[in-house]
C-alpha cells in the first residue's frame, strides 16, 4: 500500500477504526499484489496477452471513474496545526 492511500484512510476514518481500516486495506492490497500476476499469467496462457491488456484496462477504469466522484468532505476548513517543536530542542544531550 502506498503513502497516499494510507493518508487518505487516515484522513477519512475515525481514530478508533483507523488501524483496522489501514490493516484491511493493506491485507487486500498485498493479496492482490500476489494473486493478480498469477491470474494474469493463467489468462495469458489461455486467452493471449491482448486479453490480459483488455482486462487490465477495464480493471483500472473502475477506480478512475470512482475518483471522479470523490469530493472533499469539508473543503477549505482545516484545523490549525500544533506548533512544531524546534529541531534543536527536540534533540537530547549526551
Amino acid at each position: 500500500m502506498n503513502v497516499s492511500s494510507t493518508a487518505l484512510l487516515a484522513d477519512t476514518t475515525d481514530a478508533h477504526d483507523r488501524g483496522r481500516a489501514i490493516g484491511a486495506a493493506d491485507t487486500f492490497s498485498s493479496s492482490l499484489a500476489f494473486g493478480m500476476p498469477l491470474l494474469g499469467g493463467l489468462l495469458a496462457d489461455v486467452a493471449g496477452l491482448m486479453t490480459v491488456g483488455i482486462v487490465g484496462a477495464i480493471v483500472v477504469t473502475v477506480p478512475i471513474l470512482a475518483l471522479t466522484r470523490l469530493r472533499e468532505s469539508s473543503p477549505g476548513q482545516y484545523e490549525p496545526a500544533e506548533t512544531p517543536v524546534p529541531v534543536a530542542s527536540a534533540r537530547t544531550s549526551g
